[in-house]
């Protein structure tokens, strides 16, 4: 890659890239068969979701480990894992981990539109 050619996503927040993928997975998940096949459709399309804007969400996992991106990674680690052992019970809980952390990547503006009474959460 040369230096005049730059990711779509460079420049920009990552974040809900991460957060739409993740639930997207989790609704084709929840509402399919659990079986391995389906598991591993709905994570492959949350891998090309994710593709290319992982760097920076690595990058960002990396610089705060104890935060909300770095959650959603290892559980879908998690789930990468227990999919490549064939085990797809765990790798849909693995993906429902991920989604419900992931909620912690909205903003408050989203989290309000989303969710009417959040702020009790909080």
């Amino acid at each position: 890659m040369t230096d005049t050619v730059k990711h779509v996503t460079e420049g920009r927040d990552p974040t809900p890239v991460l957060r739409q993928a993740v639930q997207s997975a989790q609704r084709k998940l929840l509402l399919g068969s659990r079986d391995l096949a389906d598991v591993n459709e709905a994570l492959a399309g949350l891998f090309a979701e994710m593709a290319p804007c992982y760097d920076q969400l690595a990058a960002t996992a990396h610089a705060s480990p104890d935060g909300a991106v770095a959650a959603v990674l290892a559980a879908l680690r998690g789930a990468f894992g227990h999919a490549a052992r064939g085990l797809p019970e765990p790798a849909v809980n693995c993906v429902i981990t991920a989604a419900t952390v992931a909620i912690r990547l909205a903003d408050d503006v989203a989290l309000d539109r989303e969710y009417v009474d959040s702020g009790r959460w909080r």
